[in-house]
């Protein structure tokens, strides 16, 4: 490549507006002064971001308050005069893009930004003041964002494991009324930390609305279900960490809360992602989705239905968290819960569980199979990530549940882990630990120095016992890893075979953890050699490298002693 050489230029006018696309607007105004040829691109390109970081803290807020709305109030001018750029030219390249991100180090510093004035009494409502420019009237997609943070880190909800907590939404970034929406072109809306979402009039349509997400905002189920009404052709729906109930205290004059049913209905949702939303634990959850191909739910166990199953549904997620509000739960409303849901995803085709104490989802009898576990006669994909106590032979049955749910499955993955690998030590453990540790590694020194004699000894052993070792077969159980020839077989499971072990899984994937005792995943891939009558490959991630080859070695054993057919022993790529 020459230097010097523009190949900028080279560019095509069309892609270069692709790119001012995603430009801030500051940086797209600086573009206008490079060229003639520059001049009209970006007021031509369709899109409007505007970013704005609020560098003040808290103390600086108060203290420099004047200063702090001038330069807010200047911001707003800057923005109105490229929209106006952008205005000229309306007719010939209407604004279809409009994206504000507000940049914060505190959440009331960014809601005094946009909605307050230094003396507190105006209320310059800047959101409303942008949508309502003439440039905004065609908008098609509006993305909002108050972030929070200015250092590029994930906002704090973002890094949250549990459901939403109302506690969280007392400071209100900002509202919007969706009737200041530009209801006949509009077709994306994002809003992430929105205080309060206004209705409209039941009169409303958003005919073209084909996608909505909310992050961390505060929408009643009743707001929400008004918006989704009044969007004929909404497909996606994204709901991340949304304020949709808050808990409620009944009176003895109010039904039980058991007997609570409340319905979301999106008659032409495609997508539909609930994540760690605040609902209510009690009652019904009844979601009406007839079209979806997509489902993915993350919050704590409870009565979901999803009713009538969606005929076409391809991907189901299902990834169940700890309960926040409640030290303990009813763990047979938890287990009917929990298949009531896998109930509704009957016609998936992929399938992924996330879930805690997978032994706590086992149903023993053969009475209560028949009622609660379903039948999920399309599912091709089953993926199992879960935590266990090993102590426990209910984890087993559990699995065993799920193959009988599915007759035709053709690729099972199994990600385990034992309770005790998720558990968080402590600190004065973790000094203790290294303590004992300091005080074994002295004494073994000391006595090595006193001992010069048994080194050479040993120095003289070592060649023999190299030998000895690299003679040796893989039935050793060192580091608490067992390879023995006897393993037990696995109790809940090897009295038992199913349809898709006879008839068509064809792959099933093993991931241990790195560095625990995992008799229960040897276990497992015993069963399945044994078991799989058409199974053709078996990958396995033993958690540690060293053991992979010692396990490859015992596991073609198997193939060889317990398979009629020739299955390939391959190693498994963590995701």
């Amino acid at each position: 490549m020459a230097a010097g050489e523009d190949h900028i230029s080279r560019l095509t006018d069309d892609l270069l507006r692709l790119i001012l696309r995603l430009v801030p607007a500051k940086e797209g105004a600086f573009t206008t002064m490079l060229s003639r040829r520059w001049r009209p691109l970006w007021t031509s390109s369709g899109a409007v971001n505007i970013v704005a970081r609020i560098l003040e803290n808290d103390e600086q807020h108060v203290m420099e308050s004047t200063a702090f709305y001038a330069r807010r109030d200047r911001f707003v001018a800057g923005t109105f005069k490229a929209l106006d750029a952008f205005h000229k030219v309306v007719f010939l390249d209407p604004v279809k893009i409009l994206t504000l991100r507000v940049e914060g180090q505190a959440g009331n510093i960014i809601r005094d930004y946009l909605n307050r004035d230094a003396d507190w009494r105006g209320r310059p409502q800047v959101l409303a003041k942008l949508l309502s420019h003439p440039a905004a009237r065609d908008l098609e997609e509006i993305r909002i964002a108050a972030v929070d943070n200015i250092d590029g880190e994930p906002m704090l909800f973002e890094q949250i494991n549990h459901e939403a907590d109302p506690n969280s939404f007392r400071v209100r970034l900002y509202t919007l009324s969706i009737g200041s929406l530009p209801s006949h072109t509009i077709r994306v809306l994002d809003l992430t930390n929105c205080g309060e979402l206004a209705p409209a009039s039941s009169e409303l349509l958003l005919p073209l609305l084909v996608s909505l997400r909310l992050r961390h905002c505060n929408v009643p189920l009743e707001v929400l279900q008004g918006l989704i009404g009044s969007a004929p052709q909404l497909s996606s729906i994204y709901l991340e960490y949304v304020l949709l109930e808050e808990q409620q205290s009944f009176q003895e004059d109010d039904p039980p809360q058991d007997a609570v049913l409340r319905l979301l209905s999106c008659p032409s949702a495609r997508v539909l992602v609930i994540d760690r939303c605040c609902i209510m634990e009690e009652g019904t959850f009844r979601i009406y989705a007839p079209l979806l191909w997509r489902f993915e739910y993350t919050g704590v166990i409870r009565n979901l239905l999803l009713s009538p199953p969606p005929l076409d549904l391809v991907q189901a997620k299902v990834t169940l968290v700890d309960y926040r509000r409640k030290v303990e739960r009813d763990k047979v409303a938890a287990r009917r819960n929990f298949w009531s849901i896998v109930r509704g995803l009957c016609h998936a085709r992929q399938l992924t569980l996330h879930m805690f104490y997978i032994e706590e989802f086992a149903v023993s009898t053969k009475a209560n199979q028949a009622t609660l576990l379903p039948v999920l006669p399309k599912l091709e994909q089953l993926k199992l990530d879960g935590v266990f106590w090993p102590t426990r032979t209910k984890a087993a049955k559990t699995i065993g549940n799920l193959l009988r749910c599915c007759p035709g499955l053709l690729h099972l993955r199994l990600n385990l882990k034992t309770h005790e690998q998720m558990q968080t030590r402590s600190e004065s453990y973790a000094l203790e630990f290294l303590k004992r540790k300091a005080e074994k590694d002295r004494k073994e020194s000391l006595s090595c120095l006193e001992r010069p004699e048994r080194q050479e000894e040993d120095f003289k052993e070592s060649p023999s016992c190299f030998k000895r070792r690299r003679t040796q077969t893989a039935t050793d159980n060192e580091d608490g890893f067992y390879f023995d020839d006897m393993v037990p077989d696995m109790a809940g499971l090897s009295d038992h075979t199913f349809e898709c072990l006879e008839t068509t899984l064809k792959t099933v994937s093993l991931q241990f953890q790195e560095g625990e005792k995992n008799l229960f995943g040897v276990k497992l891939v015993k069963y399945f050699i044994k078991h799989g009558k058409v199974l053709e490959k078996i990958f396995v991630d033993p958690g540690n490298e060293k053991y992979r080859d010692r396990m490859s070695i015992k596991i073609e054993k198997w193939v060889t002693c317990l398979s009629t057919r020739r299955i390939q022993v391959l190693p498994l790529l963590r995701e």
